[in-house]
């Protein structure tokens, strides 16, 4: 495998301040895609994971929502619970966060699942940026660890 070398540089005029590097597979990670399509939705909507799907520690899940036609919102934000809703994780937002972007057009997140995830009552919750609008998933999902 041929890795791909990412460095962030953080300079002041002609000046060095910092510099991180790190390696990564050029291809990316395989993804776990959500297998639905968008239907015509009034409200922002989660498609995947929906309820009974069944992941692992270590596993990148695509978590798949749906838009309306006329969404007036640029950004989107997913939340990730697996307490049953009680508490939230803000798990990708518009930016860059867990180093991949909520991708409006395909209304696509790449999510990589680690340790503090696992648990048996799990859902999204997808929302516009100030959470006026919201969806949950419609049943749990399990996360293994």
């Amino acid at each position: 495998m041929k890795l791909l070398k990412i460095c962030l540089i953080a300079t002041i005029g002609l000046s060095l301040i910092s510099m991180k590097c790190k390696e990564e597979d050029p291809t990316g990670p395989e993804v776990i895609k959500c297998s639905g399509t968008c239907p015509d939705v009034s409200e922002i909507t989660v498609l995947c994971p929906n309820g009974g799907e069944t992941y692992s520690v270590g596993d990148y899940v695509q978590v798949q929502f749906c838009i309306p036609d006329n969404w007036p919102y640029n950004q989107a934000r997913l939340f990730f619970s697996n307490n049953g809703g009680i508490d939230w994780i803000e798990i990708g937002t518009e930016g860059e966060s867990d180093g991949y972007p909520v991708d409006i057009p395909n209304n696509t997140y790449t999510w990589k699942i680690t340790s503090e995830y696992a648990g048996s009552e799990c859902f999204i919750r997808a929302t516009d940026y100030d959470a006026t609008v919201q969806d949950f998933s419609d049943a749990p999902f399990v996360i293994n660890e």
